[in-house]
């Protein structure tokens, strides 16, 4: 059996590439070989997708349900203040609408989505929180929805929004 002796490589070397054949008359020479491409790291995961994190919201929510329960206890506090926590999650909503219309540069779907709910918690938190009859002023809640539909045509016409 037959060996040839192989020198050893180091291991961050090249593998050699045979030799080229000897350029014939008749034919050109070959082009000269592009230089090899270094590799392009991968971008490490980012947290969120790209975009700002919202897992403080919940951790907002309980702070202030805690401390809306506390002042409650001691009597410094309304009875119906729970209805700020909607009022909160209406705020969430209009923002989120927001960032929809600010990411995709059309007030489509998701942002007109965002914002009819913003209204109708909106409009919920005002009939509780300012102790309004419910048999009164649940129409308030069409008249929300609506809005947001409207609004949500209006701006996506505006923008160039496809709705499909």
């Amino acid at each position: 059996m037959s060996s040839q002796y192989v020198p050893p490589q180091p291991p961050h070397a090249a593998p050699s590439e045979p030799a080229a054949p000897p350029a014939s008359p008749s034919q050109p020479p070959a082009p000269p070989a592009a230089p090899p491409q270094t590799p392009v790291p991968p971008a490490p995961p980012s947290r969120g997708g790209g975009q700002q994190s919202w897992a403080w919201v919940g951790g907002a929510i309980l702070i202030l349900i805690g401390l809306a329960v506390l002042l409650g206890n001691f009597g410094a506090i309304w009875t119906n203040w729970w209805a700020l926590l909607l009022y909160l999650i209406a705020g969430v909503n209009f923002v989120n609408s927001a960032r929809s219309w600010r990411r995709t540069g059309a007030f489509g779907r998701a942002a007109a989505g965002s914002l009819t709910g913003g209204f109708v918690l909106a409009a919920i938190a005002s009939i509780f929180f300012f102790n309004l009859s419910w048999v009164a002023w649940w129409p308030l809640i069409l008249v929300a929805v609506g809005t947001g539909i409207v609004l949500g045509a209006i701006l996506g016409a505006v923008t160039g929004a496809t709705q499909t």
